[in-house]
């Protein structure tokens, strides 16, 4: 979700189908414990660039954290890479974290990018697809043979 409201985020517990929610917009940290403890697990997505956005990572109180590349005016599913070698350092230094790759992944990529990253999990949108917004069945397929095998 995008900066979901209140209103939304009640909605989607009373309807009873949702054991976890994705913060994925400019939640802060407060609104992300208040509104996410009410779900038996939230993630918080961020998008990165620097050491600072990372820092700024360690004030939201969940265990799963998605980190993504930052692109000016988008929330995700970009295609644009995170810097591996930031995420890297994140996950060594944040065992108690569980960190979720996502950034520009693709079934020739994502091997290379569990070696060097070590994430609890990784996401894909684009990399899956055939054009914006339209997944590729085989595309799909191939990326999961080829993250199965290196998890």
């Amino acid at each position: 979700m995008v900066n979901p409201n209140a209103v939304l985020l009640a909605t989607l517990r009373r309807s009873g189908y949702f054991n976890a929610i994705q913060f994925h917009g400019d939640e802060s940290p407060e609104f992300c414990a208040r509104e996410g403890k009410s779900f038996p697990y939230w993630i918080k997505a961020l998008r990165v660039r620097s050491e600072e956005d990372l820092a700024a990572a360690k004030k939201f109180d969940t265990h799963y954290l998605l980190l993504d590349a930052t692109v000016p005016g988008s929330y995700g599913g970009s295609g644009h890479q995170l810097d591996w070698g930031l995420a890297a350092g994140f996950v060594a230094s944040n065992r108690e974290r569980r960190v979720i790759l996502a950034g520009g992944l693709t079934a020739e990529n994502v091997a290379v990018a569990v070696e060097q990253v070590h994430p609890h999990a990784v996401d894909v949108a684009s990399g899956v697809e055939l054009s914006p917004g339209v997944k590729a069945p085989q595309k799909i397929r191939e990326f999961i043979a080829v993250a199965t095998a290196v998890f």
